[in-house]
């Protein structure tokens, strides 16, 4: 959206046009007396943001000379992804709609932060695409540690999606920590560039590496495969099952 869009939006107006009834159509007339709340508000460019300051400041619409100003009485609510202090240093953003807007700050931590709420929409989003789906499907307890050990960058967005993908591809009614793993490392790959190119590059942990190339080693012969590990195979299949590679050796 450019600049023009957005002083359309939020002051009305149009194709040159300023009368006052072009005008009623902006959000700050609209919103006379109450609050008005920008999402993103970092995409505003700097003559929009400059033109909510001055309204903030006079409590009005500010015209030309000839024509008169319309009073607003506003409140902002604005909503931002990045840290607009670092957008401030960076001339991308006004150090004076900054300070306006810093009255009183809200911190909302990332989803992975707040475990409880994770597992609250992470069973709320499986029994709403379950029944969709007519499916009857159960997580077992290292599925639900699982998922609290995946990285959800996009919130809720990117859980529901997550949700509705597990249940419409998943087989067997019991769904693990395995299935969790493959279908997230299937959906959301890490992508580096490699010699000027977009590479999937597939990650695992050193320990997961270590075990991977040992199994590869004798074939999947997890009893050979343990007793080089000195361990069990009852331990090995746990230490399979938590790095998600159990599915390559069955």
């Amino acid at each position: 959206m450019d600049k023009d869009q957005q002083l359309q939006i939020l002051f009305g107006g149009e194709l040159g046009i300023d009368d006052a009834q072009s005008r009623k159509n902006g959000v700050f007339i609209k919103a006379n007396h109450g609050t008005i709340f920008i999402k993103e508000i970092e995409h505003l460019t700097l003559r929009v943001q400059h033109q909510i300051c001055r309204t903030l400041i006079s409590q009005a619409i500010t015209r030309t000379d000839a024509r008169p100003m319309d009073n607003v009485d506003v409140r902002i609510m604005a909503f931002s992804r990045v840290n607009l202090r670092h957008l401030v240093k960076m001339g991308k953003f006004s150090e004076e709609l900054f300070y306006l807007l810093q009255g009183l700050t809200l911190h909302i931590p990332g989803l992975n932060q707040r475990q409880e709420d994770l597992r609250h929409y992470f069973d709320r989003f499986m029994k709403e695409y379950s029944q969709k789906y007519n499916k009857h499907l159960s997580v077992t307890q290292g599925g639900y540690e699982k998922v609290q050990q995946l990285l959800w960058k996009g919130n809720l967005i990117q859980l529901r999606s997550f949700c509705e993908r597990l249940v419409i591809t998943s087989e067997k009614r019991s769904i693990d920590e395995v299935r969790i793993q493959n279908l997230y490392s299937e959906l959301y790959p890490f992508v580096s560039e490699v010699e000027g190119e977009a590479k999937v590059v597939v990650y695992q942990s050193p320990e997961a590496a270590e075990l991977s190339a040992i199994l590869e080693k004798y074939h999947g012969n997890r009893n050979l495969a343990a007793k080089e590990l000195g361990i069990s195979t009852t331990t090995l299949w746990r230490r399979m099952k938590k790095y998600g590679i159990e599915a390559n050796y069955k």
